[in-house]
């Protein structure tokens, strides 16, 4: 049996904390052992280690390690994690997130652990920090990709573009695409009905959400200006944000200001994702950079309709006009007339509906990516 240290910087929200809590649970256990080790969440950021949990996976706390910059903390969460790796000796180590991925792969160096692997879940050269900042970031990312015997890219644009970044080369890096598992979300009209009386939402009301962190990088500004625009056009529709995030009070206070704004309904950090699917109608995502969006995955697999800025991996699984909809980065009005479309026809929307789901069954099931991370550690192990 092989062992397997899997290294993320934290269980936040987002798609990062899915992967690693399925992929902690669900390789062949017959052939890999698995440890999942995990640092702190931010004080602004909602804490999702309850899916770890849900999977039967307990988490080995880093106590040290966070996202924030400390030379102090990084330095003893280095050696907590060299403490961890000479004592379980793994014979693979996987890092996901860029914290874990710096500190995660010297520590597996340092104690020559056989085999390093590294998956990008999105990136931070774009719209995160300054040019200057970003550019130490991508060196950072080239030195330390010499330390990896792999690296995961989720999508082919983003491989293109750690190609094009000089990050590593291209054969040595694959292409895996995330996984889910469907069916932990169970939507039905009971939920549906639950949510929409909570927030006095009218059942014959048309709901569009966004869902994830409230945060720079996710754009809820290009959301408000989507919803103030869609508001005054149609009388029988409301906008649902789900989450929460460093930017929830000044999104609240832009949204304040907006004219019938009390069909912006603010749901905060919500556990039973069935519950959100159950009552949404279309799911929008306005980000300014991505790795593969979960939330417009998860939508399509429910049969929602789905409108994008296209970013990151989108592309890869929206096929535009057939199974959702993407626009080019602050393209207000392409939005606004696609929603507005699908508003004032939407019986006519029922078959993309039903070719997203059959498109995110096929490319993002669980199943799917455990059977391809397998088959990658055993070409590595020999």
């Amino acid at each position: 049996m092989y062992k397997v240290l899997r290294i993320a910087t934290r269980l936040c929200v987002g798609g990062p904390t899915i992967h690693v809590s399925l992929l902690s649970a669900k390789l062949d256990k017959e052939r890999f052992s698995t440890m999942l080790a995990v640092g702190q969440i931010e004080p602004h950021e909602s804490d999702m280690s309850y899916v770890a949990t849900n999977y039967g996976v307990e988490p080995i706390d880093i106590e040290h390690m966070s996202r924030e910059i400390s030379l102090t903390h990084d330095f003893k969460a280095l050696m907590e994690l060299i403490k961890l790796i000479r004592k379980e000796k793994p014979d693979i180590v996987h890092t996901h997130l860029s914290k874990a991925a710096i500190l995660g792969r010297i520590a597996a160096w340092f104690c020559r652990v056989p085999i390093i692997v590294h998956t990008y879940h999105g990136n931070i050269f774009n719209g995160y920090f300054s040019k200057t900042k970003t550019s130490v970031f991508k060196a950072i990312d080239r030195f330390f990709a010499r330390l990896s015997d792999r690296i995961i890219a989720i999508s082919h644009l983003q491989k293109e573009e750690l190609v094009n970044y000089s990050i590593a080369p291209t054969e040595k890096i694959d292409v895996i695409p995330l996984g889910f598992d469907f069916e932990r979300i169970q939507t039905n009209t009971n939920k549906a009905k639950l949510l929409r009386e909570q927030y006095n939402i009218p059942d014959s009301a048309k709901v569009v959400s966004i869902i994830g962190r409230v945060t720079h990088i996710k754009n809820h500004a290009l959301f408000l200006k989507i919803a103030e625009q869609v508001l005054k056009l149609d009388d029988n529709v409301y906008f649902m944000v789900v989450g929460n995030g460093d930017l929830l009070d000044e999104i609240k206070s832009k949204a304040s200001k907006i004219s019938n704004n009390e069909r912006i309904i603010f749901t905060g950090m919500v556990q039973d994702m069935g519950l959100v699917y159950s009552a949404t109608d279309a799911v929008i995502l306005t980000s300014i950079n991505e790795g593969t969006p979960v939330a417009l995955i998860e939508a399509m697999s429910k049969q929602k309709i789905v409108f994008s800025t296209n970013v990151g991996g989108v592309s890869d699984f929206v096929e535009n006009g057939k199974n959702g909809f993407y626009f080019n980065q602050g393209d207000v009005s392409g939005f606004v007339d696609a929603i507005m479309n699908w508003l004032n026809n939407g019986s006519t929307y029922a078959e993309i509906g039903e070719r997203a789901s059959k498109r995110a069954y096929e490319m993002f099931s669980s199943e799917r990516l455990v059977k391809d991370i397998e088959r990658l550690y055993d070409s590595l192990l020999k």
